[in-house]
């Protein structure tokens, strides 16, 4: 119940209604906060080429970088200057299909004919590469341990390229068309690989599909890796209580799996499923998918869409990056951008036994307890 306290202005008695509401100890009193997110996006009628964006990077000056259908695109925050081969022709084709921003902070453009491309300065110069790649999509680029680069490609799996010689050793056997999405690297010398249906990792000569447990032992179909040795998976839809979910989990090296429980859920999982998982830089997941929408982990609230107007559930995310700002950038296959930040001001509603009562002042002491003062 409410504790009647004198209080008193200059001029003015009255006497009003204190309530205790301990800040994240009591949830009865204050539950949980779910965060909310205010979303902008940008389009072809900002300066963003009118074609799919496939691949996203920021370099140290804060520059993001868009890799799409028609062209390079630098974003400032206000606006897009396009680099395309009639200006940049080190680029040599403007279907850009990858990028990466290395441990030195170089900029790497890879492309649908093939080609490599460094950024030096405010310039760009062409990297020869082997002729067997010539009209091999580049599309993925990785750090590889030792320097160099990985190349994944669309149809001669991975590569290394090291001191201007790519080196084609790797087997692709057990890479379905020896087809490469996405590089993942942890602590191995040799990368995990996405291949838009499933992760493999190469073990004992072959790449083999990585398992992300549950009851159907199903196959991870998306990865992130983190620092250190941490893995993050998204497995394979499972179908449970007519309902399809999806398991996520971290691997750290030793430790035991830490799974996100409960597990992401939909009747149409089974059809769609997950497309990449990731953690921003205040540590929050975040999962997507084609066609069912953004979700991101609340803590003990579970999974949550990311639900606005500007993003609707049926977006094709292609491509994100988390910010050292905290912001989170998405783009689509029907070139969008958006940026996703954290709203920091939420509403707590009070209790309902104070639904009649007016807030007049309110107080937080150094044991973390909200004192709020009606009338």
């Amino acid at each position: 119940m409410p504790l009647g306290i004198p209080f008193t202005l200059p001029g003015i008695s009255v006497l009003l209604a204190m309530i205790v509401l301990p800040l994240g100890a009591a949830h009865a009193a204050l539950p949980d906060l779910e965060p909310t997110f205010a979303v902008r996006s940008w389009d072809s009628e900002d300066g963003l080429p009118q074609a799919p964006v496939n691949a996203l990077a920021q370099t140290g000056e804060g520059y993001l970088w868009l890799g799409t259908g028609a062209g390079l695109a630098r974003f400032d925050g206000a606006r897009f200057q396009v680099f395309q081969t009639n200006q940049t022709p080190a680029l040599g084709d403007n279907r850009i299909t990858s990028l990466l921003v290395d441990d030195g902070g170089v900029l790497w453009v890879g492309t649908k004919a093939g080609t490599l491309a460094r950024r030096e300065g405010n310039d760009f110069v062409p990297v020869p590469l082997d002729p067997r790649l010539l009209g091999v999509a580049i599309t993925a680029l990785g750090p590889a341990a030792g320097g160099g680069l990985w190349l994944g490609t669309s149809s001669r799996g991975v590569v290394r390229f090291k001191n201007g010689t790519c080196d084609f050793s790797l087997p692709s056997n057990g890479l379905p068309q020896a087809r490469v999405q996405q590089l993942f690297r942890n602590h191995e010398e040799i990368p995990w690989v996405g291949t838009g249906l499933r992760l493999m990792r190469f073990q004992e000569g072959r790449w083999r599909n990585v398992p992300s447990g549950g009851k159907s032992g199903g196959m991870a179909y998306a990865a992130a890796a983190e620092a250190g040795d941490s893995i993050l998976l998204a497995g394979r839809p499972e179908k449970s209580g007519g309902n399809w979910r999806t398991r996520v989990l971290r691997l750290g090296g030793k430790q035991p799996a830490e799974v996100f429980s409960p597990y992401v859920s939909g009747p149409d999982w089974g059809r769609i499923g997950p497309l990449g998982v990731s953690e921003d830089s205040r540590g929050r997941l975040w999962l997507w998918t084609l066609g069912e929408g953004v979700y991101f982990w609340a803590g003990s609230n579970g999974w949550r869409r990311l639900d606005t107007p500007a993003m609707p559930k049926w977006t094709k995310v292609s491509a994100t990056l988390a910010d050292p700002d905290g912001l989170i950038w998405m783009a689509s296959l029907d070139g969008e951008l958006f940026r996703i930040s954290e709203q920091l001001a939420t509403m707590i509603r009070q209790p309902a036994e104070l639904d009649q009562n007016i807030v007049q002042t309110c107080a937080v002491t150094r044991d973390g307890t909200l004192w709020l003062g009606t009338d």
